[in-house]
């Protein structure tokens, strides 16, 4: 798992050059090239980083990595009421496109 986690992260770097770079991989997933990393709150002994809660960048909530984390045009939101919605107010490109569109 170390050596994906290096590549998103060398990846997640160069597309931003942002120094997102500095995040440790215990840490952060790296799951958007375009956005920061997420932050593990707890691993709940597990290796799969899929049963991890995280904290969702956008609204702040915990939630489950592999079930509540979704994307949206490379932006990062979670199954919480209402976050969807924060993220597209929030982006002038994704309000133009999404603002009136029931995706």
């Amino acid at each position: 798992m170390k050596v994906e986690q290096a590549i998103a992260k060398a990846l997640n770097h160069s597309i931003t050059q942002k120094k997102f770079v500095d995040k440790d991989l215990d840490n952060y997933i790296y799951a958007s090239l375009s956005q920061p990393p997420i932050k593990i709150i707890d691993k709940c002994n597990s290796e799969d980083e899929m049963d991890y809660i995280v904290e969702c960048p956008n609204c702040g909530s915990h939630i489950k990595y592999g079930t509540s984390i979704f994307m949206l045009s490379g932006h990062i939101y979670c199954d919480t009421n209402g976050c969807r919605e924060k993220l597209i107010n929030n982006d002038k490109w994704l309000r133009r496109k999404y603002e009136n569109n029931n995706v």
